[in-house]
């Protein structure tokens, strides 16, 4: 809205402008936060800070690496990109150190977005672009949405963006999903569609790792033990588990160190 573009655009004077108080209460804390860790890193709002890129000889060696990953995402980037409303959008997959996977999108979108540095192989942490929606989702663990000017980087202004991470069956940050749109062409359901997605992935992950096992649904309300929300665990015949996600350790109120 304007009320909002206009409170970012005052923010972002204050806060780069050191006046008192850093834009307190005119943002999230969470979004000033962000702000605030980029400008310890020494970027400068202004570049582009494309910098760090995965050499071309690297990348399929990490394609590699993230095989499993990649099979099970693909499938559900290319519904999630069939669910937008219009073309100007672009779905990410990174790993867990920001470095970008995959993109689809049509193909006029991709360039232009990869004049931003959204490409293959491309550092998307948020030290190095500065607050993104994948770097900031990876540095926080939880689902971000960046819109507009609330991106660091000048550059970027012109995108919004949503991104989910997802954990890989063992509970351990793997990956992060994003969802990146044209600013005035924002949808708001992005967000919940990203986590969405992110969950799907997730699901898919823990019964690969654990084919071979019996996999149970848990959930307060049984008809939705087999729903995205649920709790999953992984026992052997004899009833010895082997693994559980995070909602499953959520709901018995079992930490992950303790499992084993």
């Amino acid at each position: 809205t304007q009320t909002h573009h206009t409170l970012i655009h005052e923010a972002r004077h204050q806060f780069f402008a050191h006046t008192h108080g850093k834009a307190e209460g005119l943002i999230a804390d969470e979004l000033r936060a962000s702000w605030q860790r980029c400008q310890d890193a020494g970027l400068v709002t202004s570049a582009t800070n494309h910098a760090a890129h995965l050499p071309i000889t690297d990348f399929p060696r990490l394609l590699t690496c993230h095989q499993s990953l990649l099979e099970h995402a693909r499938g559900v980037m290319h519904h999630v990109f069939g669910q937008m409303e219009q073309s100007s959008s672009v779905v990410a997959l990174a790993d867990r150190n920001g470095t970008l996977l995959h993109p689809v999108g049509e193909t006029d979108y991709l360039q232009r977005v990869a004049l931003a540095g959204m490409t293959e192989g491309a550092c998307w942490r948020e030290n190095v672009r500065g607050t993104n929606a994948l770097g900031t989702c990876l540095h926080e663990q939880r689902p971000v949405e960046i819109s507009g000017a609330e991106h660091y980087s000048e550059t970027l202004a012109f995108l919004t963006s949503c991104a989910a991470p997802i954990f890989d069956p063992q509970g351990r940050l793997m990956a992060a999903l994003c969802i990146g749109e044209n600013y005035r062409a924002y949808q708001h359901n992005s967000i919940g569609l990203v986590r969405v997605a992110a969950q799907m992935i997730e699901k898919r992950l823990f019964k690969a790792e654990f084919g071979q096992q019996i996999v149970l649904g848990l959930h307060p309300e049984a008809e939705y033990a087999g729903s995205l929300v649920a709790g999953l665990v992984a026992c052997t015949a004899e009833g010895q588990v082997m693994g559980m996600n995070q909602p499953g350790l959520n709901l018995l109120g079992i930490f992950r160190d303790n499992l084993m």
